[in-house]
């Protein structure tokens, strides 16, 4: 098993460790959210899911100083961003999406249709992957 995780760990740090940088704007931090995810979710099963929840719930405990990245991600709250992030990066549906934000589905579609889209584009957020 600990070779299987360590495995894991070696497969998708990267996409974790640049989901974190979405999350946080800043790669130090990133890498340390994603490090205590992992070590958090080494004994669970279903590792992927369990590191996407432990990540975005510590990036929203994480305190920053505003993000100096994207326009419209740098204005949203960051259960929001969160979310943002979530669907066009992580490309999850918003069922899993509720699952990991804890909310209903119901609630990520609310606050889906509240997010300011932009002028120029239907899905402004294209550049996140």
């Amino acid at each position: 098993m600990e070779q299987e995780f360590a495995a894991f760990v070696d497969g998708r740090f990267t996409d974790f460790q640049r989901l974190g940088y979405l999350l946080t704007g800043d790669w130090r931090v990133a890498e340390k959210l994603v490090y205590a995810a992992f070590a958090k979710v080494r004994r669970s099963a279903g590792w992927e899911r369990a590191a996407q929840v432990a990540l975005v719930r510590a990036s929203l405990r994480w305190w920053r100083p505003p993000y100096v990245g994207d326009e419209l991600l740098q204005s949203l709250s960051r259960r929001t961003r969160a979310m943002v992030v979530l669907r066009y990066y992580a490309e999850l549906p918003d069922g899993d999406i509720a699952e990991i934000m804890g909310c209903s589905v119901a609630a990520v579609r609310t606050r889906f249709s509240r997010v300011p889209t932009g002028r120029t584009s239907r899905r402004p957020f294209h550049r996140l992957g």
